[in-house]
């Protein structure tokens, strides 16, 4: 019982490293994510220089920086006012764009030196002449150098992630963030085959677009069997056998997940034709569950 989801990704972590002190091998110990978006916290508080962890499942690419950061990015430039001789932003949109870690890899007080610029001024809107007075990093000052459309948005959005990529590579650490980049490009140039020559397209309705495709796009890890403390979601449970599992947030709207049926078609009739319903979903969950616990 633990008063946060964090919590129990920190708690997972500490109960794998009393079960490997007292005598468990790796090999026959999984941590079990009930919520694949756990992932990211339990390997920040997995003891990593003691033990292997091999990661078996999909984490969803909505949960990721470069999914916020992109996000934010389409948001900004889709509020952008256009004058004739102008484009002005509203400081309520600089915010989600410049907070994230992304933004300030080239520029690493870029937050705090417009924050309090914007404060200080007690500006509600800013002009693209004036910020780019305030940015010092080439890589940044590109992103504003642009014509309002999704090629336009398409090309800086690549470019500027492309040279975090090579800049995480440089310094040989972030290698999950490099995996992210690299499975949230590839899926970009997907979209953008579709997208190319549909300039009739409002930003509004590509972002949309861009949301809904990513709403189901998970990026896949797959490691060494054999080796380490077994990290996976519950699907990936199946037909394996474990002699300790751990299994994180098991609750309500989790375990199993939440009946979400994306039909017009409703229960009632559903069940008449015997078509799939939340029952078969909730019985493949309590088979996956019996399955993994009966040794």
């Amino acid at each position: 019982s633990v008063p946060q989801n964090m919590a129990q990704a920190e708690l997972a972590a500490q109960k794998v490293n009393e079960l490997i002190k007292s005598g468990a091998r790796p090999e026959e110990t999984a941590v079990v994510l009930a919520d694949e978006k756990l992932l990211v916290p339990l390997l920040y508080c997995m003891p990593m220089n003691e033990h292997k962890v091999n990661v078996t499942m999909g984490y969803p690419m909505r949960s990721t920086v470069v999914y916020d950061f992109a996000n934010a990015y389409l948001e900004l430039i889709r509020k952008a006012k256009i004058t004739d001789d102008q484009v002005l932003f509203h400081t309520y949109d600089l915010k989600p764009f410049f907070s994230n870690a992304y933004a300030s890899v080239f520029q690493e007080d870029v937050f705090q030196t417009l924050h309090h610029w914007i404060l200080t001024e007690n500006k509600t809107r800013i002009s693209k002449d004036e910020l780019l007075e305030k940015l010092n990093a080439e890589e940044l000052r590109e992103l504003f150098h642009l014509n309002i459309s999704w090629s336009a948005i398409y090309a800086a959005l690549k470019t500027y992630l492309t040279k975090v990529f090579y800049a995480f590579k440089e310094q040989e650490e972030h290698q999950t963030e490099r995996e992210f980049i690299y499975f949230f490009l590839k899926s970009m140039n997907q979209l953008n085959d579709y997208l190319a020559d549909k300039n009739e397209f409002s930003l509004k309705l590509i972002k949309k677009v861009i949301q809904e495709h990513f709403r189901s796009v998970k990026i896949p890890f797959e490691g060494e069997p054999v080796q380490g403390i077994q990290v996976m979601g519950f699907l990936e449970t199946r037909t394996l056998d474990f002699k300790h599992i751990i299994v994180v947030s098991a609750n309500e709207g989790k375990l199993p997940t939440a009946r979400s049926l994306n039909s017009y078609i409703p229960f009632g009739l559903r069940k008449v034709f015997e078509l799939p319903t939340f029952e078969e979903q909730d019985a493949i969950y309590a088979y996956h569950f019996k399955r993994l616990i009966q040794r």
